[in-house]
């Protein structure tokens, strides 16, 4: 019986969870931080800055199409691929934008407190997509890893495989003693 409620598509959740992230990023600089630098320092404003623009940038012009590839073309593609296109989304994110913007931010808040109400709502959203991106990226370098693991030093079908003549010659061997 259907009941009639979807689950919304990964890739779409995460594409609406990251323009939703990105923008409460934004307005947090223009809002909040940029006004602060006597107390935060030029540095950590200027760092601030360039990572939510970088973030930005390679959010729109890279890791979307990634994102929204694997939602329009689900039935074209093989699951590997839409898998490897959500990882690779949540790398360029992770790196370039949630993890250095969560440090930024957490060190603020374990520093000065909390300030603005839009810092602590970042610092929400920041921490959230940071556990997950940290989760993703750990996980799937776990999988590669195991993979390329189990390739080299894992037992494969031809190291198990024994020539006819040596089962046989097994067969008929007990314990050293050869019977016929």
């Amino acid at each position: 019986m259907d009941s009639g409620l979807r689950i919304p598509h990964l890739s779409l959740t995460l594409l609406y969870f990251y323009v939703a992230e990105g923008t409460v990023c934004l307005l947090n600089y223009w809002w909040f931080i940029k006004y602060e630098s006597n107390i935060f320092g030029t540095m950590l404003v200027n760092a601030h800055v360039g990572f939510n623009v970088l973030g930005t940038l390679v959010f729109l012009f890279v890791s979307s199409p990634f994102l929204f590839w694997p939602y329009r073309y689900a039935n074209q593609m093989p699951p590997q691929s839409r898998k490897s296109s959500i990882y690779f989304c949540l790398y360029t994110i992770y790196f370039l934008h949630d993890f250095p913007l969560w440090a930024i931010e957490f060190w603020v808040v374990w520093k000065y407190g909390w300030l603005s109400v839009i810092q602590g709502v970042s610092l929400l959203l920041l921490t959230f997509a940071a556990a997950y991106g940290t989760f993703a990226v750990w996980l799937s370098y776990a999988w590669k890893c195991s993979r390329t693991l189990q390739y080299y030093y894992g037992m494969t079908p031809s190291m198990n495989a024994i020539s006819l003549s040596e089962g046989a010659l097994r067969a008929t061997r007990l314990d050293g003693v050869q019977r016929i």
